[in-house]
């Protein structure tokens, strides 16, 4: 049996300690799961949750009285270190809640997809049938690094062309994206983006390991030109954009982070950005990602003379990903961008 509780997030809490009992998080709530041989370990770690030394001294004086969790089952339950006692207790959960749950759910349908690919697969293989017309649906699965990546993928029309990384939704492609990329003959690549509260803490750190061999065999299978290859993303798309760079700095032709900061780099070393062409873009009041970590990153990264531009509007929030590809010319300053010209 498992036990899941859904917890109001709160500044004095830090859920990061709780490390692999913490599998889902939005603005508002966060969602707890242990299952019953996990018990012990959970009570021993749950006071690590509070910052404050008051508030964690006095629940940690009251743990033997236990949580009011929810079963596999659907029904309630007082879980304690001893036992989980099933009690009848109709939980009414608001909207928020609620939410967080069906969350919960979807991300557990797409990391139960990948083990169960993994769990099936003899051998790394690459299952697609591309199209040049339109995106296809496609699966990577890396056996020996234990990586399932499902992503969509559309060919160019001719071989030795270049091949752009999206890391974001197939409808955002088509209603912002296309009126610019039909201009141009390329593949494009759309991976999947991976839950990382699901997938461990680390669940980004993995990202670009398994997204550089996808698009080398791609590239080898399809015929890409390997000198421009171009990658680009939207929020928590950028995040990984810069993220991907920093990893494997000379494998990109360039990169554009769009309302993403490169807070997924523990200490980032920005001179790995320095011969990347980068082209950033966010808005000032934009309250999903603070400006000011890009504020930061390109500050250092012209301070390296490094090769960026940032676009950095007065308002437009957490939605200027629209503008930007319709207003700016970034599709001409990306593709004229190669490993050659380093």
């Amino acid at each position: 049996m498992n036990y899941r509780i859904v917890m109001p997030n709160h500044s004095t809490y830090d859920y990061s300690s709780l490390g692999k009992f913490l599998i889902a998080s939005k603005k508002k709530y966060s969602i707890i799961k242990f299952t019953q041989n996990e018990t012990a370990e959970f009570f021993r770690v749950y006071p690590d949750l509070y910052k404050d030394e008051e508030e964690k001294s006095h629940n940690i004086a009251n743990l033997s009285e236990g949580f009011l969790c929810i079963g596999d089952d659907g029904n309630s339950y007082i879980v304690t270190p001893e036992s989980a006692q099933k009690i009848d207790f109709k939980i009414t959960l608001s909207k928020s809640i609620k939410k967080s749950k069906r969350l919960y759910h979807l991300l557990k349908k797409s990391y139960d997809s990948n083990e169960k690919l993994l769990s099936s697969a003899t051998e790394t293989c690459l299952s697609v049938k591309p199209s040049k017309t339109f995106f296809k649906k496609a699966v990577y699965v890396n056996k020996e690094k234990g990586y399932a990546l499902r992503f969509r993928f559309k060919q160019s029309k001719k071989e030795n062309q270049p091949l752009l990384i999206l890391i974001c939704g197939k409808r955002f492609v088509r209603s912002h994206l296309w009126h610019k990329l039909k201009k141009y003959d390329c593949s494009v690549l759309i991976p999947q983006m991976p839950a990382p509260k699901l997938h461990g803490k680390n669940g980004y750190a993995h990202f670009p390991d398994a997204l550089k061999p996808l698009t080398e065999l791609l590239g080898d299978k399809y015929k890409t030109d390997k000198n421009r290859i171009y990658i680009s993303g939207i929020s928590a798309g950028a995040e990984l954009t810069w993220l991907c760079i920093h990893r494997f700095p000379e494998f990109f032709a360039c990169g554009v982070p769009i309302m993403g900061a490169a807070t997924a780099i523990d200490n980032p070393d920005y001179s790995r950005f320095k011969n990347t062409p980068l082209w950033v873009a966010h808005a000032e009041n934009d309250k999903t990602v603070l400006i000011d970590y890009n504020d930061c990153a390109v500050k250092e990264i012209i301070a390296l003379d490094g090769n960026i531009k940032y676009t950095r509007y007065k308002k437009g929030g957490h939605g200027i990903a629209p503008r930007f590809f319709k207003k700016e010319n970034w599709d001409e300053w990306m593709f004229c961008q190669s490993l050659k010209n380093r």
